[in-house]
């Protein structure tokens, strides 16, 4: 069916005089023409039947919008009319010559397009019809938008303050200013007769009026930072906002102004989740910047039990709240651009910047056909796109950012019940969930136009690079949107759940907090202890961005002395005994892509949330402690986050200790107490940093006390002798007497059920069985010496042998692994508790059985080949990487389930950051 305008009763050739067109120099010049005029015939009968015209939209200015819209698809009109016709002229007959045929054939495919446009649409793999449907689109809403404007014009005028102009009339306006927001309605710019100007969004700008509202709380609370903001109309479904001219700051005092603004709106969006905050989405008025689109206000965390990742198939979607993205930053990644390859923030020109870029001529008609557009290939000068814009000064104003930071947050958390409340009763809040880049839509938007690539299946497979994991309803809701000229918008409300629109229907997908969910715990959770954190964030993300471009000499050598006194004093210190971090011979490079992966999966629930050691975040801290060295800003950063945590967590558990849930409350190794103190232990060799303390020192000892006479778990991964392992590592540090006195309860507990323990129905292996519990007695005696226990010991010892002799235990040790060698559930446990107690093994048929196979099914530490390598270094006194496991640290696929230290990638990880850390975990810190 033909676009409604195209039938428009404005003027429409007859086949004779379409016949008689002039052929111009300019291809389709006639088609422009004609449409043009459709166009504003179309929307001066379609006002007059839907309005009063109070305005009195004049032929001029109807016309003028008739231009804008027709200028806005006159790139991708031309060459749909160019494959069009490309593909017309050879169904055509015809014996007359050359250059003669080609005028005739082009008059009468322009004749086709103007009164017959029906038939072109069904031309072979012609697009020209949705180009038109498109364009019909964006004239129902420009019309819409003047509707709307009359409507308005009150409000309007007084926004202006032009009360005393009794009619503000429109001259012109400007189509597709931004991304199209609520159905693909374009986003546009209003230019009033008197000069003054208005920006029109087709959604409501209730984030905004939030956003000012905040502003004013804030400057309330402290004056030193003047925080403007653009003054707004809110609708429901659209809304009007203030028009500002961007300009640059004049001087340095300016400049110097702008960044501690910056330092201050980057509080703001911090403490609200607010993301996405880069060059597009942030406008510089001198020395005053402003958000001009908050769509992530209340940037949404997926749930936890959802691995995001996989479930979305991509790299990076999910921002972390506390990169708003205002402060430029290299983006992670291993392919041939991935050194040049730039988020830029609100101060850089470009998106991403990569080192090549490409332009697109059209060369027009040809004798022998249309060659549609010649690629050409251009460099770019890395270092003056650079250094030519405002981002590389913020290492310059770095203190200013950070003072500016710190007051704003003191005052975001003065005001948070303010801001609450404002938040509370309100529903219409909608929130932009990022799936992917905008610019990833926009990059195969472009290559659709070009190209005309109209299969779903192909840009499925091609553009989207279809993934199994990811939902079905997400690529076709995405396809639908690009094929129509879009880009998708998942948007979630302030209560509600994840949503996105599939083009007819809504879906949605449920997500562990919601917006209102995220600001309040956001808010909540911001302190001034919190300050010295959080602060560090904006602060290193400046400091790696700059040290990334003074390592490629893009900047002077003053400037390079500068900016290394500005690093040193945020260096953190590191202890002398920080040894092993890397192994000569393997890639850096590589192990920094990793840590960058990490650093993605904090994004996303890829990080694990429980609290211990073994499937927790403690696990992971601990491989950070060694692998930050790798890229130390980033490293870093990671690990005073994850630290914070685990002290919230350690503070949560101890609280739960004393209440009527203490006997929920895990204590092994795996998600527990004792993985927090083993974690707790081992980190304080590496870093020196007073939440240790605080962690170490957190532990309730009369609570634990109490709790044990009660407790029946044995094992190390969930039960009693993980919490023993945690303290005897601790005692390796101190013997504080309490702790001692903690043990030694422990080892009453063990005393208690030595009949259990010595039963022909226990179990092997070191997570759940007798080997890891005659470990933890071995590990604890050296620090609380107790003869009964080295009498359990010796009856584990006895009855391990028994099970191995016994016939099916080798059944017994697969059923759990698929494998005997594996560290958490096989033979390593026995050889391992021998081997501390100086027992011969040489001949023991269970050591020779583990030395003559090898794991193949996976890479984890708990139950692979990471164990297995370590526990066989640890058997035959290899300090090196000898038989070292080979890991490909450039694959993006793991095969693991997230970044724990048990069953993730931190455990096989530490085979080439730190071996000798890795034995130590594998010997539950006996060695």
């Amino acid at each position: 069916m033909a676009a409604p305008f195209l039938k428009s009763i404005g003027y429409t050739p007859t086949e004779e005089e379409a016949n008689n067109f002039p052929h111009t120099q300019t291809p389709f010049a006639n088609v422009e023409q004609q449409l043009r005029d459709k166009i504003s015939s179309y929307i001066f009968y379609e006002l007059a039947k839907t309005t009063k015209s109070k305005l009195s939209y004049s032929d001029v200015f109807i016309n003028t919008c008739a231009n804008a819209i027709l200028g806005q698809f006159r790139e991708e009109l031309l060459i749909q009319l160019y494959q069009a016709f490309d593909r017309y002229r050879p169904l055509q007959c015809s014996v007359l010559p050359g250059e003669y045929v080609q005028a005739i054939y082009l008059t009468r495919f322009e004749q086709e397009v103007l009164c017959h446009p029906e038939r072109v649409g069904v031309l072979q793999d012609s697009r020209l019809h949705i180009v038109f449907e498109r364009i019909q689109h964006c004239i129902d809403s420009v019309i819409e938008m003047l509707i709307r404007l009359e409507a308005d014009q009150g409000e309007i005028q007084a926004l202006l303050q032009k009360e005393n102009d009794p009619l503000l009339k429109a001259s012109q306006i400007e189509v597709g200013c931004s991304d199209p927001h609520n159905l693909q309605r374009a986003v546009m710019i209003v230019t009033f007769e008197c000069g003054e100007r208005i920006v029109y969004k087709p959604r409501s700008l209730r984030n905004e009026e939030f956003i000012n509202q905040v502003i004013g709380f804030v400057n309330s609370v402290q004056s030193r930072i003047a925080l403007t903001s653009l003054n707004v109309i809110v609708r429901r479904d659209y809304g009007w906002q203030e028009y500002c001219a961007s300009c640059a700051p004049r001087n340095f005092e300016e400049r110097r102004k702008l960044h501690e603004r910056l330092g201050a709106l980057h509080a703001i969006a911090h403490g609200l989740c607010i993301t996405d905050c880069h060059h597009e989405n942030v406008l510089f008025f001198g020395q005053y910047p402003y958000l001009i689109d908050v769509e992530t206000l209340g940037h949404c965390r997926p749930k936890v039990e959802i691995d995001i990742q996989k479930f979305l198939g991509i790299d990076s979607s999910y921002e972390f709240p506390s990169r708003t993205g205002f402060f430029p930053e290299w983006l992670a990644g291993t392919g041939d651009d991935a050194p040049n390859s730039i988020r830029s923030g609100a101060l850089l020109k470009n998106d991403k910047i990569s080192s090549t870029k490409y332009e697109s001529t059209f060369l027009g008609v040809g004798t022998d056909g249309i060659i549609l557009d010649q690629i050409k290939e251009r460099r770019s000068d890395l270092e003056e796109e650079l250094v030519s814009r405002l981002g590389v000064d913020a290492i310059e104003f770095v203190d200013d950012i950070e003072s500016a930071f710190s007051d704003t947050y003191l005052a975001l958390i003065a005001c948070k019940d303010k801001i609450l409340s404002l938040l509370t009763p309100q529903d219409d809040i909608i929130s932009r969930f990022i799936f992917r880049d905008t610019h990833d839509y926009l990059r195969i938007l472009n290559s659709m136009r070009y190209w005309g690539l109209t299969d779903p299946k192909r840009l499925l497979s091609r553009a989207f690079k279809l993934n199994p994991h990811l939902p079905q309803t997400i690529l076709f809701s995405e396809v639908e949107a690009v094929l129509n000229g879009d880009v998708p918008k998942f948007e979630v409300a302030l209560h509600e759940r994840l949503k996105l629109f599939d083009g007819k229907n809504w879906i949605f997908l449920e997500f562990y907090l919601t917006p209102f969910e995220m600001i309040e715990r956001q808010l909540r959770s911001m302190s001034a202890d919190r300050l010295v954190f959080d602060r560090r964030l904006i602060i290193g993300s400046i400091l790696s961005f700059d040290e990334t471009l003074r390592k490629g000499a893009l900047v002077s050598e003053s400037q390079s002395d500068f900016r290394s006194s500005k690093k040193a004093m945020h260096e953190p210190i590191l202890n002398d005994t920080h040894q092993d971090v890397l192994i000569n011979g393997h890639n850096k490079a590589a192990l920094v892509a990793s840590l960058h992966r990490l650093a993605d999966g904090t994004r996303f629930s890829y990080v694990p949330m429980e609290v211990g050691f073994g499937r927790g975040i403690a696990g992971l801290t601990t491989y950070l402690s060694v692998a930050r060295d790798i890229d130390p800003q980033t490293g870093t950063d990671l690990f005073d986050l994850l630290l914070m945590k685990i002290s919230s967590a350690i503070e949560h558990q101890t609280l739960a200790l004393h209440g009527p849930n203490s006997h929920l409350v895990r204590l092994g190794l795996a998600d527990g107490l004792g993985g927090l103190l083993f974690s707790s232990a081992l980190m304080s060799n590496f870093y020196k940093n007073p939440i240790l303390d605080k962690i170490l020192n957190s532990i309730p000892v009369d609570a634990l006390i109490s709790r044990l006479s009660s407790e029946t778990k044995l094992d190390v991964f969930d039960g009693v002798a993980g919490l023993l392992v945690g303290l005897a590592a601790v005692a390796k540090k101190a013997n504080d007497p309490s702790r001692l006195a903690l043990i030694e309860e422990i080892h009453e507990v063990f005393l208690k059920h030595i009949d259990e323990l010595t039963s022909n129905r226990s179990s092997v292996g070191v997570a759940h069985g007798l080997s890891g519990v005659g470990l933890a007695l071995a590990a604890s005696s050296t620090h609380v010496k107790n003869v009964d226990i080295d009498s359990v010991i010796g009856a584990i010892l006895d009855i391990e042998q028994l099970h191995w002799q016994t016939s099916g235990v080798v059944e017994k040790f697969h059923s759990r692994c698929a494998t005997s060698n594996s560290w958490c559930s096989g033979t390593p446990g026995y050889l391992l508790l021998r081997k501390f107690l100086g027992r011969e093994m040489e001949n023991d048929p269970v050591y020779i059985d583990f030395n003559s196979s090898h794991i193949q099914q996976n890479e984890t530490l708990c139950c692979g080949s990471t164990g297995e390598w370590a526990v066989r270094s640890i058997l035959n006194g290899l300090d090196g990487v000898q038989n070292l496991p080979k890991t490909d640290f450039e694959r993006t696929k793991y095969m693991l389930r997230d970044w724990s230290m048990f069953n993730g990638v931190s455990g096989v990880e530490l085979v080439t950051t730190s071996p000798k850390l890795l034995k130590r975990i594998i010997s539950l810190g006996i060695l």
